[in-house]
């Protein structure tokens, strides 16, 4: 699961030049939380009453990756609890099988020869 740096964002225009107030979130869900709790109302709405209507707030979120988690890497002593081979356990080819050790489904079907028309 991958998560974004996320920014509470209040814009407003001052002499309708834009200006920001940020707070910065590790992950989307805290802004959110924020948002939901109005914890960023009194600011907004000091703001609104200096300067009007054009106030927005509003989590941004951005491209950079805050939180990334990776799947746990091996521990180094996992290949001393493997039980040892030797040479000798494994064998080189497999044994033979008689015909008749086949299942008759198994058995590769005789084919009609080429010249008789049955």
């Amino acid at each position: 699961m991958i998560e974004f740096f996320t920014f509470l964002v209040i814009e407003y225009h001052i002499n309708g030049k834009p200006y920001y107030a940020t707070v910065m979130y590790e992950r989307e869900e805290h802004c959110q939380e924020a948002m939901d709790q109005d914890l960023a109302m009194p600011m907004y709405k000091h703001l609104f009453g200096l300067y009007g209507n054009t106030i927005m707030a509003k989590c941004y979120v951005s491209d950079d990756v805050s939180v990334a988690l990776r799947p746990k890497t091996r521990p180094d002593d996992v290949l001393l609890h493997l039980p040892k081979i030797r040479p000798d356990d494994v064998p080189l080819h497999l044994p033979k099988t008689r015909p008749d050790d086949v299942p008759l489904h198994l058995r590769p079907r005789a084919r009609p020869e080429e010249g008789s028309n049955g």
